[in-house]
């Protein structure tokens, strides 16, 4: 995988994490998306939003396994394990 390619998916990452902690956290609104899921069971089960989103995240993943290919699993991998990350990274804002 090329580094410019890596570096936009790191990107993209930190974005997606920072405007999930700076605009969807804070004010509860629930996108339509595992993140999404990941603010309900924090509100209902008190469970840490990083592991939600990870946990999720691999599930789907490996669901992915079967429709793509290797190299759209290898990039999905990177991001799957970032952004669970960057958004416990970024949560003190």
């Amino acid at each position: 995988m090329k580094y410019k390619n890596l570096l936009w998916l790191v990107c993209g990452a930190l974005i997606s994490a920072l405007s999930y902690n700076i605009f969807f956290v804070p004010y509860n609104i629930i996108p339509g998306n595992i993140g999404g899921i990941g603010i309900i069971f924090k509100k209902v089960f008190d469970l840490d939003i990083m592991w939600t989103i990870g946990l999720l995240s691999i599930m789907c993943w490996l669901i992915g396994i079967i429709f793509l290919d290797k190299k759209e699993i290898i990039k999905s991998l990177w991001v799957l394990l970032l952004f669970p990350i960057l958004v416990y990274g970024t949560s003190f804002l």
